[in-house]
């Protein structure tokens, strides 16, 4: 599953594209049994789909999903903030500081290593404070858009702007100002998926 991971968030799996158990094993050189447990795994997180009798691909977003994402962003990653805040430790808010540092050095040249960068700053955010059931809806809710990572964050300017957001993020967490830290967030959230629907294909009006 890291595998299959590790290649959705590096772009080598895009959007649409058809995953085959039987190849992907031969390139890591196990079995197909744990291949295909992990694809069944991905499938249930939402970043795989099946379909019957052609396989698995890499989930694909419209517009509609993009608006409903944005809801539940809203519900799911506040209400855990708000559990986050009172408990965050120092050392959480330190590597979330060197996280958004290892983000600007790799600004314009490794697009890659920003994803990742992001990726460790929100997950320091909430690994204390948050109930297992809430945490594993947003696991799920951050994974449907990991094959749209690597080329939101293809733009420097998108690389950029997150950056600054999650620096407004922490300014506020670290004066434990709930209010503002929520606010910082939502902008972040909000332009961030502004962002994505350049990348989604639109809706043809007459077939919906």
């Amino acid at each position: 599953m890291e595998y299959l991971l590790y290649g959705l968030r590096t772009g080598r799996y895009r959007a649409g594209e058809q995953i085959i158990p039987e190849a992907v094993a031969e390139e890591v050189g196990v079995s197909h049994v744990p291949v295909r447990e992990a694809v069944r795994k991905l499938e249930g997180r939402g970043t795989l789909t099946h379909r019957p009798r052609r396989g698995y691909f890499v989930a694909e977003l419209d517009v509609d999903d993009l608006d409903t994402i944005v809801v539940l962003g809203s519900l799911l990653e506040n209400e855990a903030l708000r559990r986050v805040l009172p408990v965050i430790t120092a050392d959480q808010i330190e590597r979330m500081r060197k996280a958004i540092e290892n983000s600007r050095a790799l600004q314009g040249r490794d697009p890659v290593g920003v994803v990742s960068a992001n990726r460790v700053y929100h997950e320091v955010m909430f690994e204390r404070g948050v109930p297992k059931l809430l945490l594993r809806h947003l696991s799920m809710l951050w994974s449907t858009m990991e094959p749209y990572r690597p080329l939101l964050y293809s733009a420097e300017q998108n690389q950029n702007s997150s950056c600054l957001e999650h620096e407004a993020i922490l300014a506020a967490i670290e004066r434990r100002d709930i209010d503002a830290a929520v606010a910082a967030y939502d902008e972040h959230r909000v332009n961030v998926f502004r962002a994505m629907r350049d990348l989604i294909p639109q809706k043809d009006p007459e077939t919906g």
